[in-house]
């Protein structure tokens, strides 16, 4: 018997479709994670300048939320890549 006629065969494969689909839609909500972020952090920014007695603080503040967005960018790029790895098999 040809294992392409296995259904099995066929709900795994199925299964594993659906797994690199899933990987682009989390890439895809990552982006915008990191976008939202990116915005939340430039407003920090914006109020450093308009309180400047809090400045350090909210510049702190600023400085995190861009790194975390910084990662939820690498994830995307990562999950991306799992997408496009499966496109190409």
């Amino acid at each position: 018997m040809d294992d392409r006629c296995d259904p099995t065969v066929a709900r795994a494969q199925a299964a594993v479709r659906r797994a690199y689909q899933a990987a682009g839609d989390v890439a895809v909500t990552a982006g915008r994670i990191a976008a939202v972020v990116g915005d939340v952090a430039t407003t920090w920014e914006q109020r450093a300048v308009l309180a400047p007695d809090r400045a350090g603080e909210m510049r702190a503040r600023a400085a995190r939320l861009r790194e975390f967005a910084q990662q939820e960018k690498q994830e995307e790029r990562r999950l991306q890549g799992i997408r496009d790895g499966a496109d190409q098999a």
